[in-house]
């Protein structure tokens, strides 16, 4: 019963950090979580613990137990994490991957295409845009690793991607104040990159696919901290 318990706060806590969409620095209030789920204290405080050590929680000393605002080397650590996982289930996407597996990576192209094409119509609100294209690219990159039909692997994936689409990028955004209305343009370039490596994938081109997996998230982390990767490019070619 206790680790059903456990279960069920761990679960609830971590799906309101992720469908409520909460800020980094939102404080998760042991005892008001315990209200909210319908159980006692202590699977709460076991879950928040559990939380904390997977890195989504930060507890401040006489304050309290808060989501966690990455730093700029912590967001660095996660996406060289991130690389390290996706790069390495290349191999084993080819090998294992079904058209059900490409199929899910060619729907979601298709839908951040239908996104991009709203966003410059100006029929989705400025404070949506950038989590529905936050979401569409996480979404892409587990699929990568969902088709490696590993668990184990898809387990950590998950919870790193997350963190870094959910909380980490928005840490670095509320950092540096950037505008959520200047990145169509690199979300344009997201899309295509998404493209020539889903192309890779399927003809089972390993090293490319792998090479354009490295591009594409060194270019996404630059985009992030405010340089433009493609313009980057056109720098050196001159």
């Amino acid at each position: 019963m206790k680790e059903t318990l456990h279960t069920k706060a761990y679960d609830w806590i971590l799906n309101k950090i992720l469908q409520e969409n909460c800020p980094p620095g939102t404080s998760m209030k042991e005892e008001k979580l315990a209200e909210e789920i319908g159980i006692s204290a202590t699977p709460v405080r076991e879950a928040l613990r559990q939380l904390e050590r997977e890195g989504w929680l930060e507890t401040i000393p006489y304050r309290g137990c808060f989501l966690k605002q990455y730093t700029a080397i912590e967001i660095e650590e996660l996406t060289i994490l991130r690389e390290s996982v996706e790069v390495a289930s290349v191999p084993q996407f080819i090998k294992s991957a079904d058209q059900e597996d490409l199929a899910h990576l060619d729907d979601n192209i298709r839908k951040s295409e239908k996104l991009l094409a709203k966003i410059s119509k100006h029929e989705i609100p400025e404070g949506q845009c950038d989590y529905l294209k936050s979401e569409l690219d996480a979404e892409f990159h587990h699929a990568i690793v969902v088709g490696t039909h590993c668990p184990r692997i898809i387990k950590l994936a998950a919870m790193w991607n997350q963190q870094l689409h959910h909380y980490a990028f928005r840490s670095l955004q509320q950092e540096n104040n950037e505008d959520s209305t200047q990145n169509d343009d690199n979300y344009h370039y997201v899309i295509n990159q998404h493209k020539a490596i889903l192309l890779a994938l399927d003809l089972g081109w390993e090293k490319a696919a792998q090479e354009l997996l490295r591009a594409h998230i060194a270019g996404s982390y630059m985009a992030l901290k405010g340089i433009s990767p493609h313009a980057k490019r056109e720098q050196q070619t001159h």
